[in-house]
């Protein structure tokens, strides 16, 4: 069967692959609908099944640099999205401010049972403990924002990507879902989540260990921002693609190498944003949508301009 006009067929290394029709594609065209399986087990008892959606060229490293401004725009005219932007941020601030009152009333209970004596020795280890007791509430702060803003911001990036996905791609919920169906994609997604963390931990301590090496330290460099470009693209690319039962590592790789620079592009773009310390999180919803628009563009369902483009009902 010849491979759809502008379009690289993919074939999977392992496994023979067919073509079936698509339900959840809800593309403009039945052209779109086509995916590419190949029978797969896992883990002896959970199967998947192993899918490549082929894209379509949409330009360059530049042109996918820009899908976080274009994700930007998408936002601003949907208000819809708006909640699932602004939620996280609320928590967020909620528990950073918990946490700076909690530390400091403990560091001046600390303080007023410790440092209770009098002459200059005890004033100076107080404007000493007061120094350092900012710098210790600071870093309180910022650790709960990493670590608890993490955790607040996954169930609400879900259904911002999806909402998002809904509106500018016209994507439906087919049918039900089985429970062993959800705890075996589950399963999977956390398999190859872990795998692909893993491997760029081992890379990542890798670099670190050879940027010591004065030789090695200019490349060094620049394959962290190619790694990181790489990591990020395939990060914000999964949502969309797992919800269209797009699980396995191999075949999220397959889907970026089919058009690899304008998702770096779209990766160095984020990965930029991400280096902000603080702000960051400020524009991680920027990925989400971005990398839902750009899994759009590549599979063929082009978002419409952002003001023609009214929002869909749940």
């Amino acid at each position: 069967m010849p491979a759809l006009p502008g379009r690289t067929r993919y074939q999977p290394r392992k496994g023979p692959s067919i073509e079936i029709f698509d339900p959840q594609a809800n593309c403009s065209s039945s052209d779109h609908h086509r995916i590419f399986i190949s029978p797969r087990g896992f883990l002896g008892a959970v199967t998947s099944q192993s899918k490549i959606i082929p894209v379509q060229s949409i330009g360059g490293f530049l042109t996918g640099a820009t899908f976080p401004l274009r994700a930007a725009r998408f936002i601003l005219a949907h208000p819809s999205l708006w909640p699932y932007c602004i939620m996280p941020l609320i928590i967020n601030v909620a528990v950073v401010i918990w946490a700076w009152i909690w530390s400091g009333v403990y560091i001046d209970e600390w303080m007023q049972n410790h440092l209770q004596g009098l002459g200059w020795l005890w004033e100076t280890l107080r404007f000493l403990a007061v120094a350092i007791g900012f710098l210790v509430r600071v870093g309180v702060a910022l650790a709960v924002f990493v670590v608890v803003g993490s955790m607040a911001s996954l169930p609400f990036n879900d259904l911002l990507s999806e909402r998002a996905d809904m509106i500018a791609c016209g994507w439906r919920q087919t049918g039900k879902t089985s429970f062993r169906a959800k705890l075996s994609n589950l399963l999977i997604t956390v398999s190859q989540e872990g795998r692909r963390i893993a491997g760029f931990a081992v890379i990542s301590i890798v670099l670190f260990l050879l940027s010591w090496i004065p030789l090695f330290t200019p490349f060094i460099t620049i394959t962290q921002l190619f790694l990181s470009a790489s990591f990020f693209a395939m990060d914000y690319l999964s949502f969309p693609l797992e919800r269209r039962d797009v699980l396995l590592l191999r075949d999220k790789k397959a889907f970026i190498k089919q058009n690899h620079m304008v998702c770096l592009g779209f990766g160095a773009c984020m990965t930029a944003i991400v280096l902000v310390p603080v702000v960051n999180f400020l524009f991680l919803p920027l990925g989400v949508v971005g990398g839902t628009l750009l899994h759009g563009s590549l599979a063929g369902c082009e978002p419409l301009p952002p003001r023609r483009l009214p929002d869909a009902k749940p």
